[in-house]
């Protein structure tokens, strides 16, 4: 039964349509189709590494919040042992730095 096809027109009523006799296909349609698919499959590839990529910029933007936010606890922890004024005031003001420049990023 290869080579044979069951499809038929639509304006074609099904008395009309003689699956016995065998179809013959061309010889330039399946390289037309394969290039087709190629295509196909190369556009599909450029979105799927465009979305990648988007994710990755996505992830690299919360990693630099999340390094921020680490160089804070930083140092906190440094200064947790036996902490002055001058190191409360100073670590404040670079906690107050980091967030600034966390908003400033996410504008």
């Amino acid at each position: 039964m290869q080579g044979q096809t069951r499809l038929r027109r639509i304006a074609e009523s099904p008395d009309d349509v003689e699956v016995d006799e065998p179809v013959q296909a061309e010889a330039s349609r399946p390289s037309a189709f394969t290039e087709a698919q190629r295509e196909a499959a190369g556009l599909a590839l450029q979105m799927a590494l465009r979305t990648l990529s988007q994710k990755t910029l996505v992830a690299l933007s919360s990693l630099y919040s999340l390094l921020l936010a680490g160089a804070v606890f930083w140092v906190f922890w440094r200064i947790l042992a036996d902490p002055s004024v001058l190191q409360l005031f100073g670590a404040g003001m670079f906690a107050c730095f980091a967030l600034a420049i966390h908003l400033v990023r996410k504008r």
